[in-house]
């Protein structure tokens, strides 16, 4: 994606449409990943670093998976991933797009509004 010309040289980003001319570049060169276990969720904690050895991560995702409530056969009553994202500081007229993939048996379903982020 390349916004207009001159992009390198003042703010001409635009949040309205975007269009790929190209397949997907990883944004960065190392990432760094926690696991936390809990009796009620598991959160997997992504750090994102543009150069192996950054100190200070760009990008993070932070994904949740609920372990209850569970009905009287053990099987849990609400199967939900909750997935926050944290971005910058982003270079100039630089914007972020998250692709994601699974192999959750979702039947092509998703909630969300019309960023992507919240339901």
């Amino acid at each position: 994606y390349r916004s207009v010309y001159g992009y390198e040289e003042a703010v001409t980003s635009d949040n309205y449409l975007f269009t790929p001319n190209g397949t997907a570049e990883p944004a960065w060169a190392a990432v760094r990943m926690e696991v936390v276990e809990g009796q009620l969720l598991s959160e997997i904690r992504q750090y994102f670093y543009r150069q192996a050895n950054d100190s200070d991560h760009t990008y993070a995702i932070y994904s949740r998976l609920a372990h209850g409530p569970q009905d009287s056969a053990g099987e849990l009553l609400c199967h939900r991933i909750e997935q926050e994202y944290r971005v910058g500081p982003l270079e100039l007229n630089h914007e972020v797009v998250l692709r994601t993939s699974t192999s959750l048996n979702t039947g092509l379903v998703l909630y969300s509004d019309n960023n992507g982020y919240q339901m």
